[in-house]
């Protein structure tokens, strides 16, 4: 970011001036993205402000290559109003480009310029032609050597008949008030014109709901009995639903039963029915285990627990008859039966399994394959 201030006198425009002298222009150049043209202007009179002197100030600024932004600037009188009126563009945006260290001759002083691929880098204002330790001083500050630079007679730049295009003029007046004379009067009237059309639309919905307020009383009045009937009947419904919730899915006997014609148990003898034992309470371990003759192989029931859809039961299985892998497929295949897991207090000769108990209809007496219809 460089700049380049001159001076602090402002610049009064006047009809035989047509454009901002050089003495009263202050040169920045500011790194600045791709905008559009309201934010650009805005961030350059925002930027502006650490250079120029408190007050109105006009700017012209045009994009360069590499994201740079050229800016000549200048203060102006507030009587004077607007400072892109009254010839309001710079002197220097009227050169053509040039190339490298020159000294130009201007309508008021000289003006030392560095430029680079047709963009200007570098610009200094003297009252007077700058003497040799002028020139080295502004050739050192555009990183060039003052021994290959010479101290240039001052010439007059070649200018163009108006600015190159991509200039953006801009400034920092307040915008002008656009409420004055008759757009006040049409502001009043336009005001009033929408207060009484809301009015009107506000005493009309208060009459449409005054008129369906009594309406709706009156409907009310006449299905009251059919209101009454209908909260009668969600009542019974949710206490319908709250006792359905507290019946459990199966009963002990059912999932007995079931359990019992999947086959792990040893068939009963003649006339015995498997399910002659009474069947355990949900919270009371260690159950007979079902009737089976000596010799007979197959498991024994040593532990049943049923409570809250859960089902843990404790079997005894005979040595080298019955695998643990054959139990486990008759009990999967159970209808109600979900997740069977065996528990890690398995032993040799006791498997403990836990499964889910699903919601099913009763199995029905038809008998099943592998198993002895309860």
């Amino acid at each position: 970011m460089t700049a380049s201030t001159p001076s602090a006198a402002l610049w009064r425009p006047s009809a035989g001036s047509p454009a901002v002298p050089r003495r009263a222009l202050t040169f920045v150049r500011l790194p600045m993205p791709a905008l559009a043209r309201g934010q650009l202007l805005a961030a350059v009179r925002l930027q502006l402000t650490q250079y120029m002197p408190a007050g109105p100030f006009g700017f012209i600024c045009r994009s360069q290559t590499g994201g740079t932004l050229l800016v000549w600037a200048w203060a102006v009188d507030a009587a004077s109003g607007s400072p892109r009126r009254g010839g309001g563009w710079a002197e220097c945006a009227l050169d053509e480009p040039a190339q490298g260290l020159r000294l130009v001759r201007r309508s008021e002083g000289f003006e030392a310029q560095q430029w680079s691929g047709g963009e200007l880098l570098h610009s200094r204002w003297f009252e007077t032609p700058p003497g040799d330790a002028d020139w080295e001083r502004f050739t050192r500050g555009c990183g060039a050597n003052p021994n290959e630079h010479a101290l240039p007679q001052p010439a007059v730049a070649r200018t163009l008949r108006r600015p190159a295009r991509g200039w953006i003029a801009g400034d920092n007046l307040p915008a002008a008030d656009p409420w004055q004379g008759w757009h006040w009067q049409a502001a009043l009237l336009l005001l009033g014109t929408v207060a009484a059309a809301a009015l009107g639309v506000d005493l009309q919905a208060r009459q449409q709901l005054r008129i369906d307020t009594e309406r709706l009383q009156a409907l009310r009045g006449s299905r009251e009995a059919s209101l009454q009937a209908r909260a009668r009947y969600e009542r019974a419904s949710s206490e319908l639903d709250a006792l359905r919730a507290l019946v459990p899915r199966l009963s002990q006997l059912e999932l007995l039963e079931r359990v019992t014609a999947s086959g792990i148990f040893a068939p009963a003898p003649a006339g015995e029915s498997p399910t002659a034992a009474k069947a355990p309470a949900s919270s009371a371990p260690g159950l007979p285990p079902s009737a089976s003759p000596a010799g007979t192989a197959g498991a024994r029931m040593l532990d049943w627990d049923y409570r809250n859809g859960q089902l843990k039961i404790t079997l005894e299985l005979p040595e080298g008859n019955v695998t643990l892998l054959d139990v486990t497929r008759k009990l999967e295949a159970v209808p109600g039966l979900g997740a069977l897991r065996v528990g890690q207090d398995s032993a040799s000769n006791a498997l403990t399994l836990s499964a889910n108990i699903a919601e099913l209809a009763p199995p029905d007496a038809t008998p099943r394959s592998g198993g002895t219809a309860p």
